[in-house]
């Protein structure tokens, strides 16, 4: 089923700000630069841990509503 929005491409957005909100925090504390890195692929999984889970647990795939 397709979502209104594109999640993965909001997902990986939102990582990557806080990714650099963390590298920009340990600048300050280190002095150190970071590389940031995000892909639409690392966040997609990341919001679908949870039915992974409820799979490996319960043995229930998820079913639409």
């Amino acid at each position: 089923m397709r979502a209104g929005a594109a999640i993965a491409d909001v997902s990986a957005g939102l990582f990557a700000a806080l990714g650099i909100m963390t590298a920009l925090l340990e600048r300050e504390q280190s002095g150190e630069g970071q590389w940031v890195q995000s892909n639409l692929l690392h966040s997609q999984i990341a919001l679908l841990d949870f039915q992974a889970a409820r799979y490996l647990m319960k043995g229930a795939s998820s079913t639409r509503r």
